[in-house]
């Protein structure tokens, strides 16, 4: 999961500092998630048990804020295990412009806003919203096996044309706090059946740095 070496500085670039993340998670049929991810990729689980991860946060650079959602899952390729996203949606005109200069960027446009306390997004293209309030319990001092292996990656990986296309990263560990929902509606049809209840995990850090590895 870790790099085994100290990365200089050289050898890595340091994205911009994620803010206000929140982390909810739940456990999905593996069925329902194989239709949902390329069939390069093989599933990854955790004591048997299959993983969706919504995650939602502020990123942070010299120049703006950023809003973004991410719907990952966890897999492997090559016994490398990762994340894969199934979905990237980030506020504003930005990921619209970037995605018709360069096709690689995966990010698609949608309505969000992460003020503490309350994140939302809309997206009324897909029909979708996302609506949580919640308050930041304790910290949580000793992470379980569970809490790593949902919070903590290596790789990240993406459908691209007809393959693969591999990311190295190194997420730091984030200083993770229970999360107290206080009101959670998440309305995807695409996703129905796996976001109709309550996650069985929900994890909150007020930060979050995560660095590409560089010519590995």
């Amino acid at each position: 999961m870790h790099w085994p070496a100290p990365l200089t500085k050289k050898a890595t670039t340091q994205h911009p500092r994620c803010n206000d993340v929140l982390f909810l998670h739940y456990k999905v049929q593996k069925k329902l998630l194989r239709k949902l991810i390329p069939k390069k990729l093989e599933l990854d689980n955790f004591d048997g048990n299959y993983w969706i991860s919504i995650i939602g946060f502020e990123k942070v650079n010299s120049f703006s804020k950023l809003y973004d959602l991410n719907i990952r899952t966890y897999v492997k390729f090559n016994e490398r295990a990762g994340i894969y996203n199934l979905k990237m949606e980030r506020n504003g005109l930005l990921p619209w412009l970037l995605m018709k200069i360069h096709p690689i960027v995966f990010f698609k446009s949608e309505n969000i806003s992460n003020n503490r306390y309350l994140f939302e997004t809309k997206n009324l293209k897909e029909n979708s919203l996302i609506h949580i309030k919640y308050g930041i319990g304790k910290q949580i001092k000793v992470k379980s096996k569970l809490e790593v292996w949902l919070t903590e990656h290596s790789a990240l990986y993406r459908g691209y044309k007809k393959g693969v296309k591999k990311f190295n990263i190194l997420q730091k560990p984030p200083n993770l706090r229970r999360l107290k929902p206080k009101y959670i509606l998440v309305d995807y049809p695409k996703y129905l059946k796996v976001f109709s209840r309550p996650p069985d995990v929900m994890h909150y850090a007020e930060r979050l740095v995560t660095y590409s590895i560089n010519n590995n």
